[in-house]
């Protein structure tokens, strides 16, 4: 008795080639569309689950739609330290300020202002962007001198 595994046949390979040309573009373009649709859905549960999570335990991570940004803050809570889930979160919005003072909306512009008002800082104009860098830098720069 032989076993026989899953690999691919060289006789299917050898039909795939058989295909006439004009085919191969439409399969291409439908297996792309189904990959950057998967992407996409896999992407929006990851973020739900992690936002609902982090949620449960309390934060307010309604503003962060992110994946990456999700991720890091989840790192910080899941070590449980709460200075580093505090620095975590100015980290995220000081990463933003800049994007959204130059393109962001007036609602992401409040949101920010508001984020930044909230930890004592005042975020109204562009160059207030420099105090903000400068607090970031006073506050979280742990180079040794």
């Amino acid at each position: 008795m032989t076993t026989r595994t899953r690999a691919v046949e060289p006789e299917a390979l050898f039909e795939i080639a058989k295909v006439d040309d004009s085919v191969y573009g439409p399969v291409v373009c439908v297996a792309a569309a189904l990959w950057v649709g998967w992407v996409f859905y896999n992407g929006s549960r990851e973020v739900k689950a992690i936002s609902e999570e982090l949620e449960a335990k309390g934060y307010d991570v309604g503003s962060i739609q992110r994946l990456k940004e999700l991720k890091f803050l989840k790192r910080f809570v899941d070590g449980g330290d709460k200075a580093e889930i505090q620095e975590a979160f100015d980290k995220i919005w000081f990463s933003r300020a800049k994007t959204i003072a130059a393109t962001g909306d007036i609602m992401q512009v409040r949101r920010m202002t508001e984020y930044w008002r909230k930890r004592g800082v005042k975020v109204e104009r562009l160059s207030d962007l420099d105090v903000l860098q400068d607090w970031m830098v006073k506050k979280y720069n742990k180079q040794q001198k």
